[in-house]
């Protein structure tokens, strides 16, 4: 990887968030006692035209406007084709997109959210049986 796409990679929009509810939360995590209320709102602030799917403009969009959207979905915040943030941003769209149909629902964002926290559940609990 170039360069500048390997410190995108491991750089998911540091700094401030726009909303409180997600300065706190790691990169997919949910800071919410309720988990779909939070996937919603997430959902609904990168569906701009409401239309009920997110396309891959209003995501890089979404993701410019606001660093902790870029971390929940584990995007560089900023996507250029030159640097290799496209291909990162393009890998993560493609493994949300489960249809393939170039959009995201709010299905896909919840099925994305539980491999994730399934994901996460297994490295906690084989790095707690290595102890």
């Amino acid at each position: 990887l170039h360069a500048a796409a390997q410190s995108a990679k491991g750089d998911y929009g540091e700094g401030p968030a726009a909303d409180a509810n997600i300065a706190g939360a790691g990169a997919g995590e949910v800071p919410h006692a309720r988990p779909d209320e939070f996937l919603q709102d997430i959902f609904r602030r990168c569906d701009v035209d409401a239309s009920g799917r997110i396309n891959k403009r209003e995501l890089i969009k979404a993701c410019r406007a606001d660093p902790g959207i870029a971390r929940f979905f584990r995007i560089p915040q900023h996507i250029r084709q030159e640097d290799g943030t496209r291909d990162i941003f393009e890998k993560r769209f493609q493994s949300l997109d489960v249809d393939d149909d170039r959009e995201i629902s709010l299905d896909e964002l919840r099925r994305f959210h539980g491999a994730l926290d399934a994901a996460r559940a297994s490295s906690e609990s084989s790095s707690t049986s290595e102890d």
